[in-house]
């Protein structure tokens, strides 16, 4: 047994060999299967999960009705797919929102989270429906991205409509157009634990000050509009493209800016456009700065530090909305309110507040129509709203401000504007008013209307209300306005218009005319450009809608095209007093021109002046009436007459009443 084993002990050595090259084998498979999972896991790490991305953008992308009625989302998401975006950057995107997509197949009645990867949209995740205006849901898509898709440089992108009264984002139309409003959004950044390189806003009117103080705790930069954006929105091929390496900081955002205008510029729709960058390092500066001056203005009150501050205000930009026809947003330009009190007012905190926004702001981009804009704005209710001043005293961020805005509503007096003098004629031949000292405080605007007599003076078979306009000889100092009756009117192809003056600056007046284009309800929205040496010409904006019942800003700015029927709508009052109905007039087709505005001469008609008083609460006083009968044939206005005898007709009768006269308080 002995021998037998001893001879037979060579077998085991011989069955050893193939064992030790199966455990070779082995060997050299988990070779190959720990190298494999390193690539695996370096890949994993370089694009989905540890953090080594270098870029991410969580696109938090809310329908609402502007993809509904104009698919602006699928645009701008078709952009992205164009997009050459670099290998280190990760592109996240959430629909959501509206009741129907337009393209790429996105379904309407769920939550619906892609990447954006090799020129498509790949599909990750689908949620049930809920609100995209809801903290929750914002809170579980950033906290979603953070675990999956986490970078050195996180950029934040809000797409929707924005309200910058009150702060507001992302409308949900499948939920009745539910919003993030500001204190849901830091609820949603705080749950989740978010710190984002930039945050932006793809959306109207949230460049204000309120809003960067808003986001100073959660971000670098802040990237927002103070005007309402076109409806092409920002260019997201560029957008993507600009994510390389370490670039998604400050240039990114400047990237973003320069080539939002440049786009809508192209499609000739830049002229209003604005963009601006926000270092929110400099919010708290900036934020004293403003608490500063807003503590100066509660100080002097005292029912006077209205004489300069509502000035101030109306030299302003005002962005978005302006009329009675297209409504009110009450955002104006906060560095040039400051500015225009400092030179008004002796308050260094104005000036301080000016040089302060100045390091706020560190880059902007402006069309031709708003090359003043500063980058941020400011609330201010040029036409006082109770809710919506409610809503923004929330939301803003100075509590002095709000201080001085509550001392000013809260206490409205039973007699905000009198005249001393409702109508009478001046030595120089001219219809004027004036108003007492105390109207001063709460004075906000004087302008006239103009209205058009068919028939008799006395017995009119019809009054045509052309419009109006703030043409007048204004003494600010005495409070006293005079008529200066030029004689013309503007005119869309020779057919007068019923426009309002809505704003007024250094290089033009902006007009709006309410108007049906192909029997569609819109705006016209036309200026006047000042040429030098007191002459000037009138050209033709576009088209826009205005607000919606939301408060909301259409982003569609149209072309007048050739062939598009326009009726002008004129205000006929009606029969109780102040009520102005609008009612269609001529229609006019518009030809390869695009149309032309131009002042035409008034026909030798019987015209009424009425001045109209405006106070800080919407509310309108109105003058007396004047009978104005022309002194001058069309044919000699148009020779330049006027200048010399310095009125184009003569005040023959101050009636005592109008129609409007009920209105007064």
């Amino acid at each position: 047994m002995i021998v037998q084993e001893v001879q037979d002990s060579p077998k085991p050595d011989s069955a050893a060999q193939p064992k030790k090259t199966t455990r070779t084998k082995r060997i050299a498979l988990i070779g190959v299967l720990v190298v494999a999972a390193l690539i695996i896991v370096g890949l994993f790490v370089t694009f989905v999960g540890t953090g080594s991305a270098k870029n991410a953008v969580y696109l938090y992308m809310c329908g609402s009705t502007l993809e509904s009625k104009a698919g602006a989302a699928s645009k701008n998401l078709s952009e992205l797919l164009e997009a050459d975006i670099p290998a280190d950057t990760t592109v996240v995107v959430e629909t959501g929102g509206t009741t129907r997509w337009r393209g790429h197949d996105i379904p309407a009645n769920s939550l619906n989270r892609y990447i954006v990867r090799h020129d498509k949209l790949e599909l990750i995740e689908s949620l049930p429906q809920k609100s995209m205006g809801s903290a929750d849901t914002l809170t579980d898509f950033l906290t979603w991205c953070e675990e999956h898709y986490p970078a050195e440089n996180e950029t934040l992108i809000f797409w929707d409509h924005g309200l910058g009264s009150e702060g507001s984002v992302c409308f949900d139309e499948a939920f009745n157009m539910d919003a993030l409003t500001p204190s849901e959004l830091v609820t949603a950044l705080d749950n989740a634990g978010a710190s984002f390189t930039t945050i932006g806003f793809d959306a109207c009117l949230m460049a204000s000050l309120d809003t960067a103080a808003l986001l100073a705790p959660y971000a670098d930069y802040m990237i927002a509009s103070q005007e309402i954006e076109p409806a092409g929105g920002w260019n997201y091929q560029a957008l993507g493209e600009a994510l390389s390496g370490a670039s998604a900081t400050e240039e990114f955002a400047k990237e973003v800016c320069e080539t939002y205008l440049a786009k809508a510029s192209e499609s000739n729709k830049g002229a209003f456009a604005t963009l601006s960058v926000f270092d929110l390092d400099k919010v708290d500066e900036a934020l004293a700065a403003f608490d500063a001056l807003a503590s100066d203005l509660n100080e002097e009150q005292d029912g006077q530090i209205q004489s300069p501050v509502i000035p101030a205000a109306r030299r302003a930009l005002a962005f978005g909305a302006n009329s009675e026809s297209e409504g009110y947003s009450n955002m104006i330009d906060l560095q040039g309110f400051a500015n225009a009190l400092a030179n008004r007012t002796e308050l260094d905190s104005a000036a301080q507040l000016s040089e302060a926004l100045n390091e706020l702001v560190i880059y902007k981009g402006n069309g031709d129509r708003r090359e003043g804009a500063s980058g941020v704005s400011i609330f201010y209710p040029n036409h006082y709203n109770q809710r919506e001043l409610a809503d923004y005293l929330q939301f803003g961020a100075s509590s002095a401000y709000n201080a001085y805005l509550q001392s000013l509503f809260d206490d409205i007096p039973s007699k905000t504007i009198e005249f001393v003098d409702r109508g009478s004629i001046a030595e120089d031949g001219s219809f004027q008013i004036t108003l007492t000292p105390e109207s001063r405080t709460y004075l906000k605007s004087v302008d006239f209307i103009l209205l058009e007599l068919e028939g008799d003076a006395a017995a009119p078979t019809a009054v045509n209300q052309l419009g109006s306009d703030n043409d007048m000889i204004s003494d600010w100092e005495t409070l006293n306005f005079r008529s200066n009756f030029r004689g013309f009117w503007p005119t869309l192809n020779g057919e007068p218009l019923n426009s309002t003056a809505i704003e007024l600056n250094g290089e033009n007046i902006i007009f709006s005319a309410p108007v049906l284009v192909n029997g569609r309800h819109t705006n016209l929205r036309f200026s006047y450009v000042w040429d030098g040496e007191g002459t000037g010409h009138y050209e033709i904006l576009g088209l826009w809608d205005g607000l919606d019942e939301h408060s909301l800003a259409s982003k569609e700015f149209r072309e007048l095209k050739a062939g598009d029927e326009v009726t002008i709508l004129s205000s006929k009052l009606g029969s109780s007093g102040g009520e102005s109905l609008l009612a269609t007039g001529p229609t006019v087709t518009i030809g390869e021109d695009g149309g032309v505005i131009a002042e035409a001469p008034l026909e030798e008609k019987n015209y009424q002046y009425i001045f109209v008083v405006t106070d800080i609460f919407g509310n309108k006083f109105y003058s007396s009436t004047a009978d104005f009968v022309m002194d001058f044939t069309p044919e000699q206005l148009l020779s330049d007459v006027v200048y010399d005898a310095l009125y184009a007709g003569s005040v023959n009768a101050i009636r005592s009443e109008n129609a409007y006269l009920s209105t007064t308080r």
